[in-house]
């Protein structure tokens, strides 16, 4: 089951960290922010005229996109005339300088300088802590990445969904899956709407874990957020197989195939497979015809001898030998001709029964061989071949899993041939 996830390719880890453009986000605390701005306003950041002005420069040339520029005036600021909130603003202004150059060594230095200088509201220092940690994140430092969110929630009374989702994520690279499940089932727990990749990461967790029905009702949201994921349909499919929901799992793969998403030949062999089980055998056999006819699917020997006992359950021998006879054409054993021979046997066809059961012991590879030759032996005993039927049946006698019924076969023409003897007298 693992093993079939695997090639989903769903995006666990996507990180709003746009980390090929080496921005890092903030954490939202819009509305805390905006009531410790009211009873906090002795906190507020007041420069001298000249450093005003430098500072007005510097975020110009941010806006600008002109790091090195506003770097440069900042380093003309000197941080020893100014208070904690000053420096706090100071800081906060070198991060977004290094921030897009992705210079996350420094942009830390410059942010623990800004939490360490008591300038900062509770809420403003839980932000840029949030932030030190997503540089770690966006450096592939998984553990540090860790340390640093811990350090965020222990200090941080209300964290968001984003918050936890971004813990979940650092201990899933770091291969701590089992710390992650918590943090990933409470961020899609707590969001309003819970972004696609949340429900990928927590999706990723439970399938390892083995825990499939609690996979049911994550790929159901998926597939609400975006239901032409191809992938979400197979996937819901697939966990209902491995819950033997069998009737459950033909709905999400007949869906998708229906929105015309399946494109690949074993998605189609998976419909089938799952009408198969669901003892639906009529559209099995119809969705594989119609596969076949259509080119999606590749008519080979193990595709033919599937439509072939699709055919049989479905109680229509007629198909059943057309499609079985391609079948064993191209195989390479003689193992389809005796299901052939099988076939006719029930129609009691015994000149078919003879010549596909000759067919399956000439081309060898049998892997029922004592089947093989008691019912070629029995075709020519029904046929009145006794001496031929007597040397076939012998040979089956020879193997455990015919020796009985090829022994009662015997004693059968015996008697007959006794009969026949008995009455040429």
């Amino acid at each position: 089951m693992r093993k079939a996830f695997s090639k989903l390719h769903l995006i666990v880890g996507a990180l709003v960290l746009g980390l090929c453009l080496g921005s890092v986000p903030s954490y939202s605390f819009a509305q805390e922010e905006k009531k410790e701005e009211k009873g906090d306003e002795k906190k507020a950041a007041r420069f001298d005229p000249a450093t005003a002005k430098k500072l007005t420069a510097a975020y110009d040339a941010l806006i600008k996109e002109e790091y090195d520029k506003a770097r440069g005036i900042l380093d003309t600021v000197n941080p020893a005339k100014l208070g904690p909130n000053e420096i706090a603003q100071l800081e906060q202004l070198y991060v977004n300088c290094d921030i897009p150059q992705q210079k996350f060594d420094s942009a830390r230095v410059h942010m623990k300088k800004a939490i360490d200088s008591g300038g900062l509201t509770e809420v403003a220092a839980a932000n840029l802590k949030y932030q030190l940690a997503t540089t770690f994140l966006a450096q592939e430092r998984w553990k540090e990445a860790i340390v640093a969110l811990n350090d965020f929630f222990a200090t941080t009374p209300k964290p968001n969904s984003q918050a936890y989702y971004t813990l979940a994520i650092a201990y899933y690279k770091s291969g701590d899956t089992g710390k992650a499940l918590e943090p990933a089932q409470k961020a899609i727990d707590i969001a309003e709407k819970p972004q696609a990749a949340w429900l990928e990461l927590l999706l990723a967790l439970r399938l390892e874990r083995e825990e499939y029905k609690q996979t049911v009702p994550i790929l159901r949201r998926l597939i609400a957020l975006n239901p032409q994921r191809k992938a979400y349909w197979i996937q819901l499919s697939s966990t209902q197989l491995q819950l033997g929901d069998y009737a459950a799992a033909i709905v999400p793969i007949q869906l998708a195939n229906k929105l015309g998403l399946l494109t690949e030949e074993r998605e189609y062999r998976q419909l089938v497979d799952s009408l198969m089980r669901a003892d639906i055998p009529f559209r099995a056999a119809k969705v594989l015809s119609e596969s076949l006819d259509q080119k999606k699917m590749t008519g080979d020997a193990k595709i033919y001898e599937l439509l072939g006992n699709a055919w049989i359950s479905a109680r229509d021998n007629d198909k059943a030998i057309v499609a079985l006879k391609k079948a064993a054409e191209a195989s390479g054993t003689g193992d389809i001709f005796l299901r052939i021979a099988e076939v006719y046997l029930d129609r009691e066809d015994w000149p078919n029964v003879e010549s596909n059961a000759r067919r399956a012991i000439d081309k060898g590879n049998v892997k029922r061989a004592g089947q093989a030759q008691l019912i070629l032996g029995y075709s020519l005993m029904s046929q009145k071949k006794y001496k031929e039927a007597l040397d076939w049946l012998q040979r089956a006698a020879q193997k455990t899993d015919t020796k009985k019924d090829a022994e009662n076969l015997i004693d059968n023409i015996r008697q007959l041939q006794q009969q026949q003897n008995a009455s040429a007298e």
